[in-house]
């Protein structure tokens, strides 16, 4: 029995948790949003040696690439062993880098491309010249009225003066050397004439400045005809794939949901009963294999309105169980066991204090479910098949994958630090959102109206947010609309179907049909249909009373009894200090109950499972 209320300990369903990892991540995923990922040159330090000459040649090719050299005379100290240099990132590749002929090492630090090469002995305190050479391959823009040059052959991000500025860029012959501007200035200024000085003949510019501040950069740009580059890395094909890989995923997923993950086709009907042998405890673990606080309340209920026990309230959300008569023998055993149980070493007539039942309620809570679950071992009553067990994972993990192949897409060919974090965040991101979209599904039954559209509406935010925010980088990318708009539509419809992608057995959707006719009677029943049952059956409301409280509907099954004479009943007391407060709320009927009922509900069910926590802080402090 110990170990296993130990599981029960570890393994109880307690939503604190689940809320508690999703809020992170939550947190996670907006922090990421706003991180910067834009394209402006890093001022990050260049310290550690003397730069005394810049020299500088680009050759401009139709393509809008450029075959970059820069020869950089610097004064090594003489305890220096690697010297690193910058490259400025933008809207371009950067391949083929080289330093003294020499393959070097080049990663991605903040919006610089950093460059580490090792310094010749022979250098070790003297000025030395270093060449470095490189490619950039600029990407197809997308403004469409005009093409554009833009880019920095003296980066800002240098945090040394330099001693002497050469800048030779060589246009294609057909460049409109009028079209051509330059700005050069120091980062938070803006000075065109005062450094440097620019000129630009038969198609060469030349730049020239001498005793260069800090953080002085030389910028050239030029307006151009549309369509004046000629073969530019085109990368809108990843939009395209995006919406290749997003139409994959539907048919997909419409696939394995018609394959394996629909219920058995049931007719919906209205039931005024149960089905014969279905307690009210029962219907939870049919509907999700759970089995959870609230049954164990419903349990009390149920021995309440049948004669076993009463409820005492004698004090504002303070409350105490009397034992009245035991459970024949035709009563379901885990009814008598856990009556048994709740009662252990108390006589008839006598009451169990709230302090003293947690102890109590966690081995009746054991009992239970051992008891109920045996009751549903066979194949054909599984709330879930395998088969869509197996399906809807497929189909998560397919979702979560086309929303981080968004960034992936979108990115591809740009150079940040957020590259490759970002789609392993979507990733996990989308993956959460959708496993918590699921889970809130799986259980509406167990929460009303107002509860599920709440939780189920964050969850979609949630999903949506990760799935907006791709698209967003790929309408920043692309300037296009039309695809991520289809993208979020079509994310939403995977979503829904991996969502209900829940089959059940055929045993298992049968009984759960009857009991949904139930649970569609006591959300629908109008007074002339209660008012027949009652002629019948007087006691009709408090029978059916357990099954409201299971589905969340008991308050709803009140009202339509409120003015309907149906008298207190004997096993709920009040025993509250004077008798004003229990006539009243006798004179208020069937709703007052209701709500009487439900406070009761919710002190047992925070007792109980602070308890459980309690315990369990407790069982996690003594083993680690």
């Amino acid at each position: 029995m110990s170990s296993n209320a130990e599981k029960h300990n570890m393994t109880s369903r307690d939503a604190g948790g689940i809320k508690y990892a999703i809020a992170g991540l939550l947190i996670l995923f907006f922090v990421l949003c706003f991180t910067y990922q834009g394209t402006v040159e890093s001022y990050g330090a260049q310290e550690g040696y003397a730069l005394k000459v810049y020299d500088y040649k680009a050759v401009v090719n139709k393509n809008h690439s450029y075959d970059i050299t820069q020869k950089l005379t610097v004064s090594v100290p003489a305890d220096m062993k690697t010297i690193t240099f910058y490259i400025p990132k933008g809207n371009y590749s950067i391949s083929d880098i080289k330093v003294d002929g020499g393959k070097a090492v080049a990663s991605v630090k903040d919006n610089d491309m950093e460059v580490r090469a090792n310094v010749p002995p022979s250098a070790s305190g003297k000025d030395h010249t270093f060449t470095l050479k490189y490619k950039i391959s600029a990407y197809q823009d997308n403004i469409g009225a005009y093409d554009r040059m833009y880019f920095d052959p003296l980066s800002a991000a240098w945090k040394v003066p330099i001693g002497r500025v050469n800048i030779t860029v060589y246009l294609p012959e057909d460049f409109p050397d009028e079209d051509l501007n330059m700005f050069a200035g120091q980062f938070g200024t803006q000075d065109a004439t005062n450094k440097a000085s620019f000129s630009v003949s038969d198609h060469v510019v030349h730049i020239t400045a001498d005793k260069v501040p800090a953080n002085f950069g030389i910028t050239l740009k030029a307006q151009l005809p549309d369509g004046y580059w000629k073969g530019a890395i085109n990368y809108t094909w990843g939009e395209e794939m995006a919406g290749v890989i997003f139409a994959v995923i539907l048919i997909m997923t419409l696939l394995l949901w018609l394959i394996g993950g629909r219920d058995p086709r049931m007719k919906h009907t209205r039931k005024f009963y149960p089905p014969k042998g279905m307690l009210p405890m029962e219907t939870s673990y049919l509907d999700n294999g759970h089995f959870k606080t609230k049954d164990m309340i419903t349990l009390l209920i149920y021995m309440g309105i049948r004669g076993y026990l009463r409820i005492q309230e004698y004090a504002p959300k303070k409350y105490r169980l009397v034992k009245l008569k035991e459970p024949p023998v035709q009563e379901e055993k885990y009814v008598r066991n856990a009556f048994n149980t709740v009662f252990r070493d108390v006589y008839q007539g006598r009451a169990v204090e709230m302090s003293d039942l947690g102890p109590r309620l966690k081995d009746t809570f054991v009992q239970m479910q051992f008891d109920v679950s045996s009751g549903y071992t066979s194949k054909d009553m599984r709330p879930c098949t395998t088969l869509s067990k197996i399906f809807r994972l497929i189909a998560t993990i397919m979702l979560s994958l086309g929303v981080a192949s968004i960034p992936t897409l979108s990115n591809m060919y740009i150079d940040t630090e957020m590259k490759y974090m970002m789609p392993v965040a979507t990733l996990v991101l989308s993956f959460v959102s959708i496993i918590a979209t699921c889970w809130v599904f799986d259980n509406r039954r167990e929460y009303d109206t107002n509860e599920y559209r709440v939780k189920m509406g964050a969850s979609l935010v949630f999903f949506g947010a990760v799935v907006v925010y791709g698209c967003v980088q790929m309408w920043s990318r692309f300037s296009a609309v039309v695809v991520p708009v289809i993208i979020i539509g079509v994310s939403f419809i995977c979503l829904w179907l991996t969502v209900i992608m829940k089959a059940r057995a055929r045993g298992n959707a049968v009984a759960n049909n009857r009991v949904d006719g139930l649970r569609r009677f006591i959300a629908t029943a109008k007074e002339k249909e209660i008012t027949s049952i009652l002629r019948d059956n007087p006691y009709y409301y408090y029978q059916i009373l357990p099954y409201a409280f299971q589905f969340s509907q008991m308050e709803k099954w009140a009202k339509k009894f409120q003015y309907m004479g149906i008298q207190p009943p004997s096993w709920y007391e009040f025993q509250l200090s004077g008798h004003a407060q229990t006539d009243k709320m006798k004179k208020k009927g069937t709703v007052a109950f209701a709500f009487s009922l439900i406070t009761f509900a919710r002190t047992f069910a925070s007792e109980y499972d602070g308890m459980i926590n309690r315990e369990r802080l407790k069982f996690r402090q003594g083993r680690f």
